[in-house]
């Protein structure tokens, strides 16, 4: 058990809630990011042909997940 006071513990949990709803927040724009760029990447391929719709949601793709860990 600690020994921190209730007001301690208090601003402690609310400092974690808010950081929580700060992460949630950048995964739902990250997440509806993504979406988009799968959607148009989708509606690529009858103008671009397959190769290059897969090659720019790969290219997509792994600048998502760069962006994911490196922030």
């Amino acid at each position: 058990m600690t020994t921190e006071t209730p007001e301690i513990q208090e601003t402690q949990v609310e400092e974690h809630k808010k950081e929580l709803k700060r992460k949630g927040r950048k995964a739902l724009k990250l997440n509806v990011v993504f979406f988009l760029i799968l959607f148009l990447g989708v509606l690529m391929v009858p103008v671009f042909g397959l190769k290059i719709a897969a090659i720019a949601i790969t290219v997509s793709c792994a600048l998502c997940l760069l962006y994911i860990y490196l922030t």
